[in-house]
């Protein structure tokens, strides 16, 4: 169903392609685990801060994370 601009409407990201490839939703968890190693090991490589720090798993599920009012909390990150 197309929008006012000819691109199909969506509802909250990934939404869309989660509809048209069902076959995409039992990856989102695998995505979001590569993702955090990847951004672990970024950190890691880029900062001198210990591995101790940092959470073993991804703290966010999919949704929460592409979730448009997502925001992570850094409230104790300079502590």
């Amino acid at each position: 169903m197309a929008g006012l601009s000819g691109k199909p409407r969506r509802s909250p990201k990934g939404k869309y392609q989660r509809r048209r490839n069902p076959s995409l939703k039992s990856r989102l968890t695998d995505a979001v685990e590569d993702g955090f190693e990847a951004g672990l090991d970024l950190a890691l490589r880029k900062t001198d801060l210990p591995l101790k720090i940092f959470p073993e798993q991804c703290p966010y599920g999919f949704e929460a994370a592409i979730a448009d009012d997502f925001l992570c909390d850094v409230s104790q990150d300079w502590q």
